[in-house]
């Protein structure tokens, strides 16, 4: 039987963390038991849910055989918090369930355009704008970055996320929906690879 007080703690997504893919990666430690020369005995139960007492579950599987569960394609949709939890289990048993961890899917999706690899680094202005309510902000990452793509209001104050990941080499649209916001001026700014670029937007409604 696995012993009750061990779990296998959650890694990745970030846990609170905000603009995730919609095909996120869950990815957790291995139970202690499994660097011991059996991880054939040990397999894991994974769920996801939009609630944290995973009343309804979107995914409910207990035959995961790998530290980490790649979330299937229209599973989940953008902006909306998810929470999960793993455990670990045995021919003895279930283990006890991990912490809940929660992650929210980012506002828009990512697109890459075009197959040639970029010179440089380089944010485009948004079109249209103004805008309203959905814009398209262009950016161009030479070379595998870290990459954050962040919208501001006036007073400085984060509005949204629309990316916050690992990119590989390419030109990228993302899709921004302000349909909740307030007209105004806004700011986003593109942190990748020691580059940083800021521009304005207005939305008008």
């Amino acid at each position: 039987m696995i012993p009750p007080a061990n779990n296998p703690p959650p890694n990745n997504p970030p846990n609170g963390s905000n603009g995730q893919s919609t095909s996120a990666l869950l990815d957790w430690d291995p139970y202690s038991l499994a660097l011991s020369g059996i991880e054939d005995s040990i397999w894991y139960g994974v769920q996801l849910s939009t609630d944290s007492t995973f009343t309804t579950t979107l995914i409910n599987t207990d035959t995961v055989t790998l530290t980490q569960y790649q979330v299937p394609a229209g599973i989940l949709t953008h902006n909306v918090r998810y929470f999960w939890r793993v455990r670990a289990i045995n021919i003895g048993g279930e283990g006890p369930w991990s912490p809940v961890w929660n992650f929210r899917t980012g506002l828009v999706g990512l697109n890459q355009t075009g197959n040639e690899i970029p010179l440089q680094y380089k944010l485009y202005n948004n079109y249209p704008n103004p805008f309203n309510p959905v814009t398209k902000i262009k950016f161009d990452i030479p070379q595998q970055s870290f990459t954050e793509l962040i919208v501001y209001g006036i007073q400085g104050k984060e509005v949204s996320v629309l990316v916050s990941k690992e990119l590989n080499p390419g030109s990228y649209e993302a899709e921004f929906n302000a349909s909740n916001l307030p007209s105004g001026i806004y700011f986003y700014k593109l942190s990748s690879g020691g580059y940083t670029d800021v521009k304005k937007m207005i939305l008008v409604k």
